[in-house]
Order: C-alpha cells, then structure tokens, then sequence
C-alpha cells in the first residue's frame, strides 16, 4: 500500500495529480490497510517494502475494515464460517496470542496521533464478518486526538453492502464519500 501510494508521490507530476491531495480508500481488508498505510507514514517500524519517499495522505476511508486486531482476538464475529482466532494468525504469522504484540502494531487505533489524516468510518449496522462496533472504537480514538472524522453506520446493510454499486446502501454513501473528499482534500 505504501509502495503504491509512494509510486503516485513520485510520478504525480507525470500524470496530472496534485500529491498533496491524495486519499486512500478501503473495502475490508483492504480497509485495514489503507488504514495502516495511512496512520503510519513516516513510521520505521512498518516501512514500505520498496524505495519510496513520500507515503503521506491527505485523508483515508474505511470501508467496514478491522480497526483494533487485538479486540477482534477477544471477540470474533459471530459469523460461524469466520474464524477470526485463525484469519489473524495468518497475518501476523502464528499464533495470535502468541503475537501480541504484532497484533498492536497491525492495529490501525494504535497509531492515531496528532498526524493522523481526516478518516471516514462506513460501516453495515449487520456486518457479519467485522462487527460494527470496530468503527466506534476507532471513532472514539480519532475524537480523543481531535482528528477530523465522520462515521457513517447503515442499520441493515451487511458486510461488502457497496458490491452493488447502485444498490440503495451504495447510494446513500456516494454523497458522503465526496462530500468528506471534496472538504479534506481541497
């Protein structure tokens, strides 16, 4: 993620864009990386894997991505074909509890700081795979550091709910997600 978002830094010039106004976006577990990407610009303890020298953002947006990972290894969704326990130790490259502390470093609410670009939260209200409750306890850390953020929770939609891009959820997050880039990346 790093490694792409450097990639645009370099060439902007090249392609017409403003490398001051760049923002990542998320679905997922894709979410949680974009995320990561975006909180720890500068960080050396999650450096890109390649030469790049400017991964900063000027925003991000969460797709019902996984925020806190040790959270989730204390409560996993209750989806029964998600095993949250095994998904993690895939990431972190063994037994969860074990990796502890990889688990933190992985968790995007571990790194909200004064640098912390503006972040929209959207979440399905009955997300079976990543429980709403992960955008919250994000939402609470942005407000804690006075980080400007929005969350937006849709009651009845379900994990992956913008896979229909007309659908009505997808819809009704289209104004906000320009709306949010329209004034953080002005």
């Amino acid at each position: 993620m790093k490694c792409a978002i450097g990639w645009v830094n370099q060439r902007a010039w090249q392609y017409g864009v403003d490398p001051d106004r760049i923002a990542v976006l998320g679905r997922s577990a894709g979410a949680h990386l974009s995320l990561l990407a975006a909180y720890t610009a500068g960080d050396t303890r999650l450096s890109p894997s390649c030469e790049v020298d400017d991964t900063r953002v000027r925003a991000v947006v969460d797709l019902y991505g996984p925020t806190d990972l040790v959270r989730m290894l204390d409560r996993p969704a209750a989806y029964p074909l998600f095993d949250g326990p095994a998904h993690l130790g895939h990431l972190v490259g063994g037994a969860p509890r074990a990796a502890s502390d990889r688990l933190t470093l992985a968790s995007p609410t571990m790194h909200v700081g004064r640098r912390t670009p503006p972040t929209l939260l959207v979440h399905g209200g009955r997300d079976q795979f990543i429980h709403p409750e992960r955008a919250n306890v994000l939402a609470h850390r942005l407000a804690a550091h006075g980080i400007p953020f929005r969350t937006v929770q849709l009651p009845y939609a379900h994990h992956a709910f913008d896979a229909v891009w007309n659908g009505w959820r997808a819809q009704v997050v289209r104004p906000i997600l320009l709306d949010f880039l329209r004034t953080h990346t002005e």
